[in-house]
């Protein structure tokens, strides 16, 4: 079960998203009504994914907070707003969140962006393994390696 940060300036949204991320089978961890008590949050609960509006008052707005959460903690973001102005959307953007939904939205939309989110961040996951794998071998590997070339069906050999 996936453990969640919802993170809004608002209480009565916090209050239906809530009561949505339970009814779907999640785990909401905390809740925070500000960026800065969001990022506090995100590094003591450690969830899988925070749930984030972007405007909110404080030092710190929702794209802000996202990026510290992404950069600091690597927990996936996924942004929860009413806004949708190609300006703040291209802010967004920068902090790479894996969804951007616009409120007001579905219980089924919340639960494919959460799902996509999640499937992402484990695909990454492992993609990161397997490079460090990879890399580990290509260090440690001898002198010669083969290239194989499919369409020649030909085998070289590459000193090096």
């Amino acid at each position: 079960m996936a453990r969640i940060l919802i993170v809004d300036d608002s209480p009565s949204a916090i209050g239906i998203y809530k009561k949505m991320l339970l009814r779907l089978g999640y785990d909401v961890v905390g809740t925070a009504f500000s960026g800065v008590e969001g990022v506090k949050q995100a590094e003591v609960l450690m969830p899988d994914i925070v749930l984030l509006d972007i405007v909110m008052p404080g030092s710190l707005d929702g794209i802000a907070a996202a990026e510290i959460i992404k950069d600091k903690f690597d927990i996936p973001v996924v942004f929860l707003t009413a806004y949708s102005e190609d300006e703040l959307i291209d802010r967004a953007k920068q902090v790479e969140p894996l969804g951007y939904l616009i409120k007001p939205f579905r219980r089924r939309e919340l639960k494919a962006a959460i799902e996509i989110a999640l499937y992402r961040k484990d695909m990454e996951r492992r993609l990161r393994e397997t490079e460090e794998r990879f890399r580990f071998l290509a260090d440690t590997t001898g002198d010669a390696l083969y290239q194989l070339r499919y369409d020649s069906m030909t085998y070289d050999y590459i000193s090096q």
